[in-house]
């Protein structure tokens, strides 16, 4: 059950030390046993600083989920070019929520303004990712309706 209180709006240059300060919990929650942490760190942060260089773009959006001041998350999209249809789309590129937000629908909420985004841009489609073990954030997007798509393999030589 979503906190009734809960606010998405814009993301702001004040927001960017918030958007930062989250790599560490998209690096918690993508964690592969075979993966260098120091890489999942690395990815982490580049995602991250993707969002702050994002703030303010037309093609781009970053919200920011908070109730009473308080952020409790945030999330970064934009629009592609779907690989099959060639049909533009938005694609979320990262969605961190913190541990203390987890389960108070500030996830869904991010993710539903990021659709509404996506179609006021004529899209009728929006992707994203996620790690094959993050089962929670599996959980909610199946909830939400996505499907897979592709699914991407590795194997460390």
């Amino acid at each position: 059950m979503s906190d009734p209180r809960l606010e998405i709006r814009l993301a702001t240059g004040a927001d960017a030390d918030f958007i930062r300060g989250g790599s560490a919990r998209l690096a918690e929650n993508s964690r592969l046993d075979w993966l260098p942490e120091e890489a999942t760190d690395r990815f982490a942060a580049a995602g991250c600083e993707s969002a702050v260089e994002a703030i303010g773009r037309h093609d781009q959006i970053v919200l920011i989920a908070e109730t009473a001041g308080e952020r409790l998350g945030f999330l970064h999209a934009y629009l592609d070019i779907s690989a099959f249809t060639r049909e533009s789309v938005g694609y979320i590129s990262t969605v961190v929520v913190t541990a203390e937000a987890a389960g108070r629908g500030a996830g869904r909420l991010l993710i539903e303004k990021a659709e509404q985004w996506v179609r006021d841009h004529g899209c009728e489609l929006i992707t994203l990712e996620v790690f094959a073990e993050n089962r929670t954030a599996r959980a909610v997007y199946e909830r939400l309706g996505y499907q897979e798509q592709t699914l991407k393999l590795a194997r460390r030589l």
